[in-house]
């Protein structure tokens, strides 16, 4: 229907008044351009594209970075299981992270690689929130949680990426809002290095103190301002910012440590480097990626390009100078080398026997719980049931899971053989095998004190083949040293005298010299980042495998060739086990056997430090000292009698027993350990 006049004029006068109320651009003035601040500030739809194009990018590069990271301190490349982020929330020390698997002690090329890619990690989400905002730099906050496996990180970069990214706290000079966002990573550091223990209460209560005092300067900055009308933005804020971190800083700095109180000087400062650095490349990142930014006027793209060079050299230079081989042979160390918490590790477990026993005990009404643990060192040592029926099964239990465990080990060094044949480490992986083949449990201990300990002092025939391998692959190896040993014995076993002396002769000749393994001489920065020798995180004592080949050859030498019965005294000899309950027994045995060999005055040195109590030992070896005074076992027999002496508390009477070690049988390996032993008497006496 058509509008009366009435109508269409007063619509005229409407739109009329409408259009007097807007802004009237003077002709020829240009439209007035958004202030740039960020990759949002363009609205037209290709900056938008590229921008979201450049991020998505940018979370691709991050999310590698973050687990290659994770690979570095796992040897996996993702575990997104609930019990691998409680246990990085539970595991606060950033020590751990440079100790496992890869040492920096081990590789310094470490401090150089884990720097670069945790400042990369730290400093992405900060520059992240300058550039795109503080809501998209939770998407690479939620990488550091998600995959790189460090929540706490994660919390601190949640407050750094707001204080460096928030509106109001955007600073004109963009390296300052980077600077004031590292604060919270500066604390980080200083609480995830020294393992604070928030369990212990004198620590909480500091850390309330620090946060009371954080609220009360941040709320009356906030007062201040509001009583003199001024908005809190900008640099006036970042000021009340930094001021409310300070008393947490000093917390962090000052909070006790048990942890570093461990560490020498200069071993924590190996272990603090990586920090050190990481927090120097998060700044020379957010500098070069702000620069180019602010050259290029915030457009797209000023990440991405650092964030690629700064992934690829730390990757580079692990792959270059470290290698894969390394990451997986410090897990198979870690997890059954001679430091491992699963394998072969000594525990006591008498307080578990003792708790079974009493639970049995309590059911008996006739017996007087009370009374019988209040005697419960008599009871243990009398094996009064049902502790020595439990004792019995724990001892049968440790068997048959030392045979599993020696399984388990053997087959993980298989496959590290079988997977990187090549690597410098075969030789450790070998050594590793053959060392857990060798374990027995200790069960005379363990029955006496309830101690769990393994001991690889007793070769087993199953290792005989993996020390041959050892030896014949890699002879220059100072493992090779402790095969020879290994097999020195086998031989004797076998009667086969000439050729375990030979052996025995090249372990002394080859192997007894100051020092040790050396890494090669590089110098310059190569020096200084030279890893050390393969061997030396095994703690393989070399010099102590010489001295004990160097004993074992004087005992070949002197009864190797019995006139009556040739080698088979000390064939038999190294056949028995020194830990078995039954030795005592079998000595005697060989006693009867062999009373007219050249081994007999051994034997007797044998059966005489078998005996339960010390003043036996010393009264049987004062015995064997009179009856055989030309006997080969005298050096010995001396050398041990000054030991029982001395933890007799009659160190005098050991001094004269070292004495004579020294003077009459100087040529003996007992007058090198008599030697140290004198010289160990003295210095407890200059010692107030």
């Amino acid at each position: 229907m058509a509008r009366t006049g009435g109508g269409a004029q007063r619509d005229q006068a409407e739109a009329a008044s409408v259009t007097s109320l807007r802004p009237v651009r003077p002709v020829g003035e240009e439209p007035v351009e958004p202030r740039i601040v960020d990759v949002w500030s363009r609205t037209q739809p290709k900056y938008r594209l590229r921008a979201v194009l450049l991020l998505l990018i940018n979370a691709g590069l991050f999310a590698g970075l973050n687990i290659f990271a994770f690979w570095l301190h796992h040897a996996t490349l993702v575990d997104f299981s609930w019990d691998s982020y409680v246990r990085a929330v539970v595991g606060t020390s950033l020590l751990d992270f440079v100790q496992y698997p890869v040492s920096v002690e081990q590789v310094p090329l470490m401090v150089v690689i884990l720097g670069l890619t945790v400042g990369v990690m730290i400093a992405v989400p900060i520059v992240v929130a300058q550039l795109y905002r503080f809501p998209v730099s939770l998407l690479f906050t939620a990488q550091v949680l998600l995959l790189g496996h460090l929540p706490t990180l994660a919390g601190f970069l949640l407050l750094s990426g707001y204080i460096a990214g928030g509106q109001r706290l955007r600073l004109s000079f963009r390296f300052a809002s980077t600077a004031l966002g590292l604060i919270p990573i500066v604390i980080y550091f200083f609480i995830a290095t020294k393992g604070v223990d928030l369990t212990d209460e004198d620590v909480r209560v500091s850390l309330s103190a620090a946060l009371l005092a954080t609220v009360v300067v941040v709320v009356t900055a906030m007062l201040i301002a509001h009583q003199g009308r001024r908005r809190l933005e900008g640099g006036a804020l970042g000021i009340i910012v930094a001021l409310g971190l300070i008393p947490v800083t000093i917390w962090a700095v000052t909070v006790p440590s048990k942890q570093e109180l461990l560490i020498d000087p200069a071993t924590r400062l190996m272990l603090y480097a990586p920090w050190l650095l990481a927090i120097v490349s998060a700044c020379v990142f957010s500098a070069v990626a702000l620069l180019i930014a602010w050259v290029v006027n915030y457009r797209p793209g000023a990440i991405a390009p650092v964030l690629a060079a700064l992934f690829a050299v730390p990757v580079l230079l692990f792959e270059a100078e470290v290698g894969r081989d390394e990451l997986s042979y410090r897990v198979l160390e870690f997890e059954y080398g001679p430091r491992s918490r699963r394998y072969f590790y000594q525990q006591d477990v008498k307080d578990r026997i003792v708790a079974l026993a009493q639970q049995r005990w309590t059911h008996d009404p006739s017996l007087d719980v009370q009374a019988l643990i209040a005697n419960i060192e008599l009871l243990w040592e009398g094996e009064f049931e049902p502790l020595g029926e439990l004792k019995r099964q724990e001892s049968q239990h440790q068997m048959t899971a030392l045979a599993a465990d020696q399984y388990a080990v053997a087959e993980a060094c298989d496959e590290f053989r079988q997977r990187r044949p090549h690597s410098r480490y075969i030789p450790n992986v070998l050594y590793i095998k053959a060392r857990a083949l060798d374990m027995r449990v200790d069960v005379p201990r363990f029955r006496r004190d309830g101690m769990l300990t393994f001991s690889d002092e007793f070769p087993n025939p199953a290792s005989r083949q993996t020390w041959e391998t050892l030896l014949a692959n890699y002879p220059e190896s100072p493992l090779a040293g402790v095969a020879l040993h290994k097999l020195a014995i086998f031989q004797l076993r076998e009667q086969q005298v000439d050729t375990a002396t030979e052996q025995l002769g090249q372990l002394v000749d080859r192997f007894d010299r100051p020092g040790g393994e050396q890494p090669p001489a590089r110098g310059g920065l190569g020096e200084i980042f030279a890893r050390k020798p393969p061997t030396s995180s095994l703690d393989v004592q070399l010099p102590a495998a010489v001295e004990q080949g160097r004993e074992l050859l004087e005992l070949v030498r002197a009864n190797g060739n019995d006139a009556i019965h040739g080698a088979l005294p000390i064939a038999e000899l190294l056949q028995l086990d020194p830990r078995s309950k039954w030795y005592g027994q079998q000595l005697r045995v060989m006693l009867d056997k062999y009373a007219r060999s050249l081994l007999v005055d051994n034997l007797r040195l044998r059966l005489a430090l078998a005996a339960e109590s010390l003043s036996r030992r010393i009264g049987s070896l004062q015995d064997l000292i009179r009856e055989y005074p030309r006997g080969d076992a005298l050096p010995e027999a001396l050398y041990r009698l000054g030991e029982l002496l001395e933890a007799d508390a009659r160190p005098e009477e050991a001094r004269l027993a070292y004495g004579r070690v020294v003077d009459e049988y100087a040529g003996s390996v007992w007058a090198r350990r008599a030697a140290r032993r004198t010289a160990q008497l003295e210095l407890r006496v200059v010692q107030p």
